[in-house]
């Protein structure tokens, strides 16, 4: 299939399921009151609600970022948490901003092209290795899964999937130079961009030391992966005098070096197995299934001989941040981590286990939704 040909095969596929859950978030938010928005219960919500529902919880350190850059002092603040936030998503949202007279329609426009872009590269990077039906299957999977609401969010998510997508794709077609810009792309987008590098590297010295590949000066294109994230490193040298503070920053969350393993006991001893116990214990449960699931994908990925880099990705997009001694935030986490959705693609031919993943994947997904955009979930 045509390159064009496949992109509205993704456009497709994008509007049937992303449109289906858009037009179910409309109704399911202006159909009922806003008790966290709304000033009083039972009021109206305030006009243009819809589009600022999408914009919550982050989206206020991009505010921060888009209006004050990383100063922290410039708005009464010292502990530099904007730092965490790499700087693509704002910088893009706020130069269309400025053209089209909205930073928050901007944000989304930057959020939607990106997933739309960053299927597109999943799908491309599926058929170099199934058929054209699993590749499909594994992009449903991938918009019905939970976490799967940021891709239309003001974060950047999309942003990011299309940045690690491309890389992907660019490195099995050897093109190492188009490979270094997308995996910078997605380095200055989210944190996780940094796994890029040493995922490939180990790739590349796997295959080099077993004699299925040959070194190639042209590899060393992949240092713009690093580099990215060097650059933004100077730049928080001069703004905030500390080119780790993307680091430090963790702390104001409560984040801190842990092993990954023990984190996971740790999430699951604090589960109540009183269930329901509030939401904090629901949340609980959530994220620590997510991690414990997505690593037993790439373990069962590695089993079933996935390409290295692939399973590498996945292992690592899941211990990274449960390093930070939380598993928080781990079903968004994992809803970019693409190819763990081509082992589900692989699992589900058999209908009954298709429909079952689709079907489980898209209640949460609207249940998730819903609590996202009433200010009641922040991923």
């Amino acid at each position: 299939m045509r390159p064009a040909r496949l992109l509205f095969v993704v456009f497709s596929v994008y509007v049937l399921w992303r449109g289906s859950l858009l037009l179910f978030a409309f109704a399911g938010t202006n159909l009922g009151y806003a008790p966290f928005f709304a000033p009083k219960s039972g009021a109206e919500r305030p006009s243009g609600y819809f589009v600022e529902a999408w914009c919550q919880w982050d989206c206020a350190w991009y505010d921060r970022i888009i209006d004050h850059g990383y100063t922290a002092a410039s708005y009464g603040r010292h502990d530099q948490r904007e730092a965490a936030f790499f700087p693509l998503y704002p910088a893009l949202s706020r130069g269309l901003g400025e053209i089209i007279g909205s930073r928050r329609a901007a944000g989304l426009i930057v959020s939607h092209t990106g997933a739309i872009l960053g299927l597109f590269f999943t799908l491309l990077l599926g058929l170099l290795f199934f058929d054209e039906e699993k590749a499909k299957r594994a992009l449903v999977l991938l918009l019905v899964f939970p976490g799967s609401v940021f891709l239309s969010a003001f974060y950047s998510e999309g942003l990011f999937l299309c940045g690690a997508a491309g890389s992907f794709f660019w490195f099995f077609k050897r093109r190492w130079l188009l490979c270094g810009l997308f995996g910078a792309l997605a380095v200055l987008s989210r944190s996780a961009g940094i796994l890029l590098f040493p995922v490939f590297a180990a790739a590349l010295a796997y295959d080099i030391a077993r004699r299925r590949d040959r070194f190639d000066w042209a590899m060393l294109w992949l240092l713009l992966i690093p580099a990215a994230l060097g650059a933004y490193m100077a730049a928080l040298h001069a703004a905030v005098g500390d080119p780790f503070a993307f680091v430090a920053a963790q702390r104001g969350w409560g984040r801190t070096f842990t092993f990954p393993l023990a984190t996971i006991a740790r999430e699951i001893g604090g589960i109540d197995p009183g269930f329901p116990k509030g939401a904090r214990n629901v949340h609980r449960i959530a994220d620590t299934a997510a991690a414990v699931s997505f690593l037993g994908i790439s373990a069962a990925m590695a089993l079933r001989r996935y390409h290295p880099a692939l399973w590498l990705f996945v292992a690592g997009g899941v211990l990274m941040p449960l390093s930070t001694g939380q598993a928080n935030s781990m079903v968004r986490f994992v809803a970019v981590l693409f190819p763990a959705f081509y082992f589900l693609a692989d699992i589900s031919e058999d209908r009954r286990t298709e429909r079952a993943l689709v079907y489980g994947f898209s209640f949460f997904l609207a249940v998730y939704t819903l609590m996202f955009l009433n200010g009641r979930w922040a991923g």
